[in-house]
């Protein structure tokens, strides 16, 4: 539940250089986390972080019984150490492709499926426990979403989540207030995103996350079918601002590009020190994490 929003800052941390593009990484900075469509990254929410370590949830896109829906990802130094699934309490989310933490709340998150609905989840390295359900206001059956996250401000929780879009059908954002006791949102605003890049077989918005001065950051992906090719790229979109309590969404027509991520569709991101921790659904090739720019 919702106790404190102090210090929430903490938990969006912002890249060191936000003016910087990064150089496209070499295919062997990538870290597999297991083999197959079963084992790949649809979103990803970090637990914590310090120079040496960092802790992070991990979820997926499988949609029968007994497949994984969310694994505990740690790193050393950079390094891969473990990715442990979790036993799943509740009812069972289908197609998984979103997580996020929610600040204040130490251990509890919203993860969101492709379909608009959503689960308020307790998640500890014992395993993750439902606490409610919920779905985006003014879903369609005909969208997909793929991205959540949540700013403090002025007491208050918003959020932002995204339809990706697909090819010449721009993205689309919404953003409302947040209620986190009721799983309830206030009046959404809209705004459309178009990615630069990649230029074909694109999903505009692959995954979204706030930092906690409002710049939302995306990933854009690539997606030929299960064996690829892909390609990915991660931009600075827009900002989430609030004023006297009500929430203003803005676009940037000129996205800034943070990075390119050829040969992965990176569905999953979040911001750790100095850069960024990513993730990969490669359908047949698995799931795959990268860390670059700290």
């Amino acid at each position: 539940m919702h106790r404190s929003l102090v210090g929430a800052v903490s938990l969006a941390l912002v890249l060191a250089s936000p003016g910087a593009a990064m150089a496209a990484p070499d295919q062997a900075d990538w870290q597999p986390v297991g083999d197959g469509t079963k084992s790949g990254i649809s979103g990803i929410a970090l637990v914590d972080a310090t120079p040496e370590a960092t802790e992070a949830i991990i979820v997926r896109d499988n949609k029968k019984d007994g497949e994984n829906r969310a694994s505990w990802l740690s790193l050393r130094q950079g390094q891969v150490t473990g990715a442990e699934p979790l036993d799943w309490q509740g009812e069972l989310p289908v197609d998984l492709e979103a997580i996020e933490a929610i600040p204040g709340s130490p251990g509890e998150y919203i993860a969101l499926a492709s379909d608009g609905s959503a689960c308020h989840v307790r998640i500890d390295r014992s395993g993750a426990t439902v606490l409610g359900t919920f779905e985006l206001p003014d879903r369609a059956d005909d969208e997909n979403y793929e991205g959540f996250g949540l700013l403090a401000a002025e007491g208050r929780l918003f959020a932002v989540w995204a339809e990706r879009g697909e090819d010449d059908r721009p993205a689309t954002l919404r953003a409302a207030e947040f209620d986190e006791e009721r799983l309830e949102f206030g009046e959404a605003q809209t705004q459309e995103f178009r990615a630069p890049y990649p230029t074909k077989d694109v999903r505009h918005v692959s995954d979204l996350k706030l930092r906690a001065d409002g710049r939302i950051v995306v990933s854009s992906a690539s997606d030929s079918g299960d064996d690829g090719p892909f390609d990915s790229a991660v931009f600075a979109a827009g900002t989430l601002t609030v004023d006297d309590g009500e929430p203003r969404l803005t676009i940037d027509q000129e996205p800034e590009r943070l990075g390119e991520f050829p040969g992965h569709k990176v569905e999953a991101l979040i911001e750790v020190g100095g850069g960024l921790l990513l993730g990969s659904d490669d359908e047949n090739a698995g799931g795959s994490v990268l860390t670059t720019g700290s």
